[in-house]
């Protein structure tokens, strides 16, 4: 009996050490990041490429030069074009290849804001609850299945910070270089990095001053392509959005839980980013209160993420333009607000944790009603139902660019061909169409029987162009719709001659 009793007390010995080793390692980590992986990955291949992913495929198509020559139209700098054009040399130019270094990058931000909740002294139990959070935030999911430059840009911004923390300027001119390459609004972020860089180590001035120097002579080459992008030259016209608070809020909801058109959802988003705002400023004021003569430690973080949305705001109004807001330039705070909140928490043991939680059961909530899928109008499965309907002799004619490349990524052994009209600078400009041999003709002119008419009904488009669009489908079938969250819906019809 007494032998059982000490194998018994050796063996709770041995359960307690390996779950301490466990704990007190990086082992706590592995639940966030495995929940994190598997909800980036799934979707990975199976979501629905749309326009802008689209386009980025096409441009990756092109010579190096030719592309970023045809890129100093566009919105963003060329970084993200670039790396596609390495990763499809090594993986398969499908979905997944392309989304590849979006799925690699958000991993990695939360591999980072592991290690400045460490920096931080953030206790265990908050790290493992924030990087939850992080790893079911629904538009960090988004950004990791998305061949776009939004998680890559919010990784140089995390990166780049943490660098400034271990007083690693090498590091840190690296990141503010690529960071400065990735979008209109990256200046910002590295503006907001300088500054934090000389309040949290003004004895390194001398450093200071050199990193930001070369970071400057990088972007160079660049730097008058982004004052035009800055004065919204290249989204002229009448899709330019308003900018203003309203658009702001709105903005600043689907960083943290993107919208699906449900009503639901939007109910969620927008009561999250409320709770979340209230929470922030609260705990915010009661740490300046009680950490009055240390107001730095919480200034530095605090100005991480509140700075840049400042600045492409006033930007945004200045310039009056609105694309500085819209196209999701503010991408960079979703995860710095984050790990800042759990940097508040950090003294308030019970009451973090239940703030936590409940932004956890918010992101849980939100989850079981919304799908990756939603971000590209499920165009690939419903182009699966439709592909028995689809003859050899088939073409495609679209009344947008927006459709049109999707569609030829899906299904480019038929021809597809664009409605010879003028279009809005935001529906691909001249240059563009030239690059990617665009056919542009009117409808009247193609002989074939069959033609699968892609109907996006966009308010921004003239009436003019929905007159003919009107008048081309009044004889044609009905075939489905597709609904975007990020753009007009698209009607599918067939005109039978």
């Amino acid at each position: 009996m007494k032998k059982e009793i000490m194998i018994k007390s050796i063996l709770k010995g041995k359960y307690k050490r390996i779950l301490s080793s466990l704990y007190s390692g990086k082992f706590y980590l592995w639940f966030p990041l495995g929940i994190g992986f598997i909800l980036r990955a799934h979707g990975l291949e199976q979501n629905s490429v749309w326009y802008d992913e689209a386009l980025t495929i096409f441009l990756t198509r092109l010579p190096l030069f030719p592309m970023i020559r045809l890129i100093s139209f566009e919105l963003n700098p060329p970084l993200w074009e670039i790396l596609e054009k390495v990763v499809v040399l090594i993986f398969p130019q499908q979905a997944w290849g392309y989304r590849i270094l979006s799925f690699l990058f958000s991993i990695g931000i939360l591999w980072v804001g592991e290690q400045i909740l460490a920096f931080y002294k953030v206790q265990k139990s908050l790290r493992f609850m924030t990087l939850l959070l992080l790893g079911l935030l629904p538009y960090q999911i988004w950004m990791a299945q998305d061949a776009r430059v939004y998680a890559l840009m919010s990784y140089l911004y995390l990166q780049g910070f943490l660098f400034i923390l271990q007083k690693k300027f090498w590091g840190f001119l690296a990141c503010s270089g690529l960071l400065l390459y990735s979008n209109s609004a990256a200046p910002f972020y590295v503006m907001t990095l300088f500054i934090i860089a000389f309040l949290n180590h003004p004895h390194e001035w001398r450093k200071i001053f050199y990193t930001g120097f070369g970071a400057i002579l990088s972007f160079f080459p660049w730097i008058f392509i982004w004052g035009k992008a800055l004065e919204g030259r290249f989204f002229s016209g009448i899709n330019v959005p308003e900018v203003n608070g309203e658009r702001l809020f709105f903005q600043l909801s689907h960083v943290f839980w993107i919208d699906n058109m449900s009503l639901l959802n939007f109910i969620l988003s927008i009561s999250g980013l409320i709770f979340l705002i209230v929470i922030f400023l609260s705990f915010f004021l009661l740490g300046i209160i009680q950490k009055a003569s240390h107001l730095r430690l919480l200034f530095v973080p605090g100005l991480l993420c509140v700075f840049p949305i400042l600045m492409i705001f006033i930007a945004g109004m200045f310039y009056h333009s609105g694309h500085l807001i819209v196209y999701r330039s503010l991408s960079g705070i979703s995860a710095v607000t984050i790990l800042f909140l759990a940097y508040l928490l950090n003294e308030y043991k019970i009451t973090g944790k239940i703030i936590l939680g409940v932004l956890i059961a918010l992101s849980v909530l939100y989850l079981l009603f919304w799908s990756p899928n939603q971000k590209g109008g499920y165009l690939k499965e419903k182009l699966e139902n439709l592909k028995p309907e689809i003859q050899s002799g088939d073409i495609f004619y679209h009344a947008t660019a927006t459709t049109l490349l999707p569609f030829a990524f899906y299904l480019d052994g038929h021809s597809h061909y664009l409605l010879d009209e003028k279009f809005p600078p935001g529906f691909m400009i001249p240059p563009f169409q030239e690059a990617f041999n665009l056919q542009k003709v009117p409808l009247e002119k193609l002989e074939n029987q069959r033609v699968w008419i892609i109907y996006s009904n966009d308010s921004q488009l003239s009436p003019h162009i929905h007159q003919r669009m009107n008048f081309y489908i009044r004889s044609a079938n009905y075939y489905g719709k597709i609904e975007y969250p990020q753009a007009a819906p698209v009607n599918i019809y067939l005109l039978e001659r």
